[in-house]
């Protein structure tokens, strides 16, 4: 076995030959009290026979390396292609490695995985298999263990690293679902504001339009659709999202499409469950007002939230044009293949004239791992911020008080 990332080494000069290579969680994921997430591990082994599911990313036909000169000449107003944005079907010429998929597929089916639980996406950019336990650990050399936690009642089997075959290696950058740990850290508590959300200090759509003198549109264009991207078990509330607007003499809009998990019973049994969707569903309906927005919501049992993201659209032919992404974690313990894999397929969402607004978190460039603890202080970048492909979006604070604007940092509240 080889830890190294290049899958190809030169022998003699001339021979290509794959080698083996192993991925490994970082190693804070398996610590406890880590500050990285909330995930306990129990120790157990789960059963051998327990379903479930990965994706195999493959390299589609290394279109990684040509994807940043075409987005240029997509995106910028100074080339004589800008605005010419590729089609669904077009991305599917570029990315679709046929030689690849067999290999794949063939190696899959020889160690007991069929056709029939083999899902391609529809432009090649993975497989996505449903095994056992067993096979899985089997096949890459992995060893799952049983990860619980307790706040949120949930369950994760994970292994800390798993290795890919010699035999499609070639082929396969990373695999998703064995040793990706959810980014976590707990959402900020709103029990306040719901009661009293004209309280001194608070923010409101009216103070948004006043400070940066927007005016108060209702025709905004609804041939793009915009979306907020949600996950960790976050919903959003019907009900609050039309109070809110009768609340602050909005006209009424309905979330357009609900893609994913959502449960609005949550917000009853807790607010905290609803805190970032709601928040995020109401003031970008209530900036954009008359936009189609769509509710994309990632199952909270998924380990990279971002991963599982990008699969969704990428299988998408018609996805929202504009995302809202206000989650993250720690560029420094994600999976550096996970990041690039990541990287690449934002990229082809630009080509699509798909935009992608992240957050660049709450405290500044130390992280929120330094919040009440100077010592901790350091260049901390946060992904999916650090990708070169999105647009990352800060915070300000001072006019809900009166006072000055200022950057927003966790010192200053």
């Amino acid at each position: 076995l080889v830890n190294m990332q290049t899958t190809f080494l030169c022998l003699l000069g001339f021979a290509l030959v794959a080698l083996s290579v192993r991925h490994s969680a970082h190693e804070c994921n398996f610590k406890e009290n880590c500050g990285i997430h909330d995930m306990k591990n129990t120790k157990l082994r789960p059963s051998s026979n327990l379903p479930h599911v990965i994706s195999l990313h493959l390299r589609q036909n290394n279109f990684d390396a040509a994807c940043p000169s075409l987005l240029e000449s997509v995106s910028n107003p100074a080339s004589k292609d800008y605005g010419n944005y590729l089609t669904f079907d077009q991305i599917r010429e570029l990315t679709w490695d046929q030689e690849a998929i067999d290999n794949v597929q063939s190696f899959l089916v020889k160690n007991g995985v069929s056709l029939e639980n083999q899902e391609v996406a529809p432009n090649g950019e993975f497989i996505r298999i449903t095994s056992t336990i067993g096979d899985i650990e089997r096949i890459f050399s992995s060893k799952f263990f049983t990860f619980y936690s307790a706040e949120r009642v949930l369950k994760k089997h994970i292994s800390e690293s798993y290795t890919l075959p010699s035999e499609i290696a070639e082929h396969v950058t990373l695999i998703n679902g064995i040793n990706n740990f959810p980014i976590y850290h707990k959402h900020a508590q709103v029990g306040a504001l719901i009661k009293n959300p004209l309280a001194n200090g608070a923010v409101s759509p009216q103070l948004i339009w006043d400070t940066y003198n927007m005016p108060n549109e209702t025709d905004a264009d609804n041939l793009a659709d915009q979306s907020v991207f949600e996950a960790l078990g976050q919903s959003y509330s019907p009900d609050d999202l039309a109070k809110f607007m009768q609340q602050f003499n909005i006209p009424s809009m309905k979330v357009k499409k609900v893609i994913g998990p959502n449960d609005p019973s949550e917000c009853m049994r807790n607010p905290n469950n609803c805190g970032e969707a709601n928040l995020d569903v109401q003031y970008i309906m209530a900036m954009a007002q008359g936009a189609p927005t769509i509710y994309w919501s990632i199952d909270r049992n998924i380990g990279d939230i971002f991963l599982d993201f990008i699969e969704e659209v990428a299988k998408d032919p018609s996805p929202p044009q504009v995302f809202s992404i206000s989650y993250g974690g720690p560029e420094g313990i994600q999976s550096h293949s996970n990041q690039v894999r990541f990287n690449a397929e934002t990229c082809k969402m630009g080509l699509r004239g798909i935009t992608l607004f992240a957050s660049s978190g709450d405290d500044g460039v130390a992280g929120f791992q330094a919040r009440g603890n100077p010592s901790a202080c350091g260049f901390k970048p946060q992904y999916p911020a650090n990708c070169p492909y999105v647009t990352i979006v800060g915070a300000t604070l001072g006019p809900e008080s009166g006072n000055p604007e200022v950057a927003c940092q966790s010192n200053t509240g």
